[in-house]
């Protein structure tokens, strides 16, 4: 008898288990059910089109960043990058270039972009030219100040002017 309330037991604690599975695989589709973009350009394109415009020549020596999609991200890796970085932990993911790590982090969800009227393509570009400041212009991140950012404002919207605009005349 002793064998029966141990089976007992072990199916009652298995299907516990189960359902707690089965209610968190359904807490992240959920999750992933969020509407998401994706880049119509690639990556090493987007760069070019950033060097042309900032007036650099690209060089084979640097390698080309990693970019990671907001879905794809590992938020507590995302986290400890970022607060090595700023000395601080953003607490939420943004569209950002880690310099030691050489990563562009990139907010995916579609209605950032339609309530911003931009596209990810141009968000990408805006992070390129932090990756060209630190890389060819040798400017430190600590450095960075507001005449850096409204340079990647003013290259991100010819991006986006030029390129963006375009996809969706398609």
């Amino acid at each position: 008898m002793d064998m029966k309330i141990l089976i007992i037991l072990f199916y009652t604690l298995f299907y516990t288990f189960l359902s707690k599975a089965e209610k968190e695989i359904k807490m992240l589709q959920i999750k992933d059910s969020i509407p998401r973009v994706s880049l119509q350009y690639k990556a090493d394109f987007i760069l070019q089109q950033v060097a042309q415009m900032m007036r650099v020549s690209l060089k084979d020596i640097y390698p080309l960043p990693e970019v990671i999609l907001q879905k794809n991200a590992d938020l507590a890796l995302y986290s400890s990058e970022l607060t090595e970085q700023w000395g601080f932990d953003p607490k939420v993911l943004t569209n950002v270039y880690v310099v030691k790590k050489n990563k562009i982090y990139l907010i995916d969800e579609k209605a950032y972009y339609e309530k911003a009227g931009r596209c990810i393509d141009d968000s990408l570009a805006h992070e390129l030219v932090h990756y060209i400041q630190v890389k060819y212009q040798k400017i430190d991140v600590s450095d960075f100040d507001d005449s850096m950012e409204m340079t990647a404002i003013e290259i991100q919207t010819q991006f986006r002017e030029k390129f963006c605009f375009k996809m969706r005349k398609k």
